[in-house]
Protein backbone atom coordinates (compact mmCIF):
# COMPACT_ATOMS: atom_id res chain seq x y z
CA UNK A 1 0.00 0.00 0.00
CA UNK A 2 1.50 3.32 -1.07
CA UNK A 3 1.09 6.26 1.24
CA UNK A 4 0.57 9.61 -0.38
CA UNK A 5 2.88 12.12 1.21
CA UNK A 6 1.91 15.74 1.47
CA UNK A 7 4.31 18.56 0.78
CA UNK A 8 7.59 18.58 2.67
CA UNK A 9 7.88 20.88 5.67
CA UNK A 10 9.98 23.23 3.56
CA UNK A 11 7.50 23.27 0.67
CA UNK A 12 4.63 23.89 3.07
CA UNK A 13 6.43 26.94 4.47
CA UNK A 14 7.40 28.20 1.00
CA UNK A 15 3.71 28.57 0.12
CA UNK A 16 3.34 31.04 2.99
CA UNK A 17 6.42 33.15 2.22
CA UNK A 18 6.34 36.36 0.22
CA UNK A 19 8.49 39.42 -0.46
CA UNK A 20 11.76 37.49 -0.96
CA UNK A 21 11.02 35.08 1.86
CA UNK A 22 12.24 32.21 -0.31
CA UNK A 23 15.62 33.91 -0.69
CA UNK A 24 15.95 34.42 3.07
CA UNK A 25 15.00 30.77 3.66
CA UNK A 26 17.63 29.58 1.15
CA UNK A 27 20.34 31.69 2.81
CA UNK A 28 19.31 30.51 6.27
CA UNK A 29 19.46 26.86 5.16
CA UNK A 30 22.92 27.32 3.66
CA UNK A 31 24.35 29.17 6.66
CA UNK A 32 22.51 27.41 9.51
CA UNK A 33 21.05 24.13 8.20
CA UNK A 34 20.23 22.41 11.51
CA UNK A 35 18.75 25.48 13.18
CA UNK A 36 16.71 26.36 10.10
CA UNK A 37 15.06 22.92 10.11
CA UNK A 38 13.85 23.59 13.66
CA UNK A 39 12.59 27.07 12.69
CA UNK A 40 10.75 25.66 9.66
CA UNK A 41 9.04 23.06 11.81
CA UNK A 42 7.95 25.61 14.43
CA UNK A 43 6.72 28.16 11.87
CA UNK A 44 4.70 25.43 10.18
CA UNK A 45 3.09 24.58 13.52
CA UNK A 46 2.11 28.22 13.98
CA UNK A 47 0.68 28.31 10.45
CA UNK A 48 -1.30 25.11 11.01
CA UNK A 49 -2.71 26.46 14.30
CA UNK A 50 -3.76 29.65 12.53
CA UNK A 51 -1.45 31.90 14.55
CA UNK A 52 0.18 33.24 11.39
CA UNK A 53 -0.75 32.99 7.72
CA UNK A 54 1.92 34.73 5.65
CA UNK A 55 5.55 35.59 6.41
CA UNK A 56 7.57 38.21 4.56
CA UNK A 57 11.26 37.90 3.91
CA UNK A 58 11.92 40.72 6.35
CA UNK A 59 9.87 39.04 9.07
CA UNK A 60 11.63 35.72 8.52
CA UNK A 61 15.00 37.45 8.72
CA UNK A 62 13.92 39.17 11.96
CA UNK A 63 12.80 35.87 13.47
CA UNK A 64 16.10 34.22 12.60
CA UNK A 65 18.16 37.11 13.94
CA UNK A 66 16.13 37.28 17.16
CA UNK A 67 17.04 33.61 17.67
CA UNK A 68 20.74 34.41 17.25
CA UNK A 69 21.15 33.43 13.60
CA UNK A 70 22.96 36.33 11.97
CA UNK A 71 22.11 35.51 8.37
CA UNK A 72 24.36 37.35 5.95
CA UNK A 73 22.46 38.98 3.11
CA UNK A 74 24.26 40.44 0.11
CA UNK A 75 22.97 43.93 -0.53
CA UNK A 76 23.52 46.21 -3.48
CA UNK A 77 22.50 49.85 -3.64
CA UNK A 78 21.90 51.13 -7.17
CA UNK A 79 21.37 54.68 -8.35
CA UNK A 80 19.78 55.93 -11.52
CA UNK A 81 22.08 58.58 -12.97
CA UNK A 82 21.08 60.21 -16.26
CA UNK A 83 19.06 57.16 -17.30
CA UNK A 84 21.83 54.73 -16.40
CA UNK A 85 21.72 52.46 -13.36
CA UNK A 86 25.05 52.27 -11.54
CA UNK A 87 26.12 50.95 -8.15
CA UNK A 88 26.44 53.33 -5.23
CA UNK A 89 30.15 52.52 -4.92
CA UNK A 90 30.67 53.39 -8.60
CA UNK A 91 28.86 56.70 -8.07
CA UNK A 92 31.17 57.51 -5.15
CA UNK A 93 34.21 56.77 -7.32
CA UNK A 94 32.93 59.24 -9.93
CA UNK A 95 32.51 62.06 -7.41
Amino acid sequence: MDSVEGPSERDFLLRCLYDRGDEVLDLAEKQFPFQTKVIIKRLNELIRYGEISKISGGDLLSVCRSLGLNIRINTNISISDHGETISFSEKLKQS
